[in-house]
């Protein structure tokens, strides 16, 4: 999933993600006389902006809007999870490719908006490397998420620590998703050091006999189960200043 941020509503086709605390959508105004229509599916689908509830409706040119429920009373970070996790479930395999979530006029910081970005990010994760019979209605199209709105340091918050963050649970959701004879304790270990090959982390890899050596009696009692060799990875950061 590609992550951008931007200051104002790129060029070209997208399905426009509008956010509505309770029943205040800001951003519904900058769609123009759309808005009516946008208005009436709200109406008649009983929608007062509930977090996790949505509404879709197609404007006269095909655009796609969503509107996103993030609940009246739904503190800043919790509305901007639930916003982009819900966006993406809808879109994810809805034939959009694009999707622009406009944050303008809501009172979302910086921190927020890289928070939409990453349970966006979070709830488009699928590991299909073994789904070899999909159809083509049931594989992903969307792939690319705009953030518009967030402030000027809501980039930086996604480079610093939410990417990283998205990174980390991607590997943890893949090395337990694999099949036990792809990832086994050798493949475990060359699969994570491959991923935190520098970043800084000291890695050791202690086997059979260091475990022996160690005392590791119920974990090699387990191991004697398999035809595989042990291994128990030891990862350590050092971040801090010195001391």
């Amino acid at each position: 999933m590609k992550i951008s941020f931007a200051a104002t509503r790129p060029a070209g086709d997208y399905a426009l993600v509008i956010p509505s605390a309770g029943d205040k959508r800001p951003g519904l105004a900058s769609v123009g006389d759309g808005s009516k229509g946008v208005e009436a599916a709200i109406k008649r689908q009983r929608f007062e902006g509930d977090a996790s509830a949505a509404v879709e409706h197609f404007l006269d040119g095909g655009q796609r809007v969503l509107v996103v429920g993030t609940g009246a009373s739904s503190k800043p970070d919790d509305a901007a999870e639930k916003l982009g996790g819900m966006a993406v479930s809808r879109l994810l395999l809805s034939g959009e490719t694009h999707a622009v979530i406009d944050l303008t006029g809501l009172d979302y910081d910086a921190d927020a908006a890289a928070r939409v970005a990453l349970a966006a990010a979070l709830r488009a994760w699928r590991y299909d490397r073994y789904k070899t019979r999909l159809k083509d209605k049931q594989k992903p199209t969307l792939t690319q998420v705009t953030i518009v709105g967030g402030g000027d340091g809501a980039k930086a918050a996604w480079d610093k620590r939410y990417s990283a963050v998205y990174e980390g649970a991607s590997l943890t959701r893949e090395l337990v998703t694999e099949p036990a004879n792809i990832i086994y304790p050798q493949s475990f270990v060359e699969r994570v050091i491959a991923s935190v090959e520098g970043s800084g982390l000291e890695v050791e890899v202690l086997d059979g006999p260091a475990m022996t050596k160690l005392g590791m009696g119920a974990l090699l009692g387990v191991n004697q189960g398999s035809v595989r060799e042990p291994r128990v990875l030891v990862m350590r950061w050092n971040g801090g200043a010195k001391g």
